[in-house]
């Protein structure tokens, strides 16, 4: 009898791939799990994203401070009308999409003696908010809790 007729060899190759049906359904559910993964992945990098523009917000009122001191002038940081921008001088940097930074006191200045006028700076994006304050005293930045 020819292979194409034998029962047994039609069965074992049945045995050997996968129907459509299967197919079908293990799409299905690998689409479920990759809509329900990815709003927390776009969630994780959208706080990177804060996170490290937070840490840009930082650098750049401790550089101001530290220019104050080496150059021996007030430098003043400031925040854009529209929020979006921040810095001092000629060192101005963008805040990422939906982000929004304020000093409500006003800008900051920073004295060469390392003194400041003193005040608060926050940036926000949606739910998560940092916040600082610069002492007047000691020009001296802190995160607040």
């Amino acid at each position: 009898m020819s292979e194409a007729g034998d029962p047994a060899q039609a069965a074992r190759l049945s045995e050997q791939g996968f129907t459509l049906l299967e197919t079908l359904v293990t799409l299905a559910i690998l689409t479920l799990i990759v809509r329900i993964a990815f709003p927390s992945v776009d969630k994780g990098m959208r706080w990177q994203t804060f996170s490290g523009a937070a840490v840009g917000v930082e650098r750049s009122l401790r550089s101001a401070r530290a220019q104050a001191i080496r150059s021996g002038n007030t430098i003043r940081f400031a925040t854009s009308p529209d929020r979006r921008q921040y810095g001092y001088g000629r060192t101005i940097d963008t805040l990422p999409e939906g982000a929004s930074a304020a000093t409500p006191d006003g800008s900051i200045d920073f004295f060469p003696d390392g003194s400041a006028t003193g005040g608060r700076i926050v940036i926000t994006e949606g739910p998560w908010q940092r916040r600082w304050s610069v002492r007047a005293i000691s020009g001296q930045v802190e995160r607040a809790q």
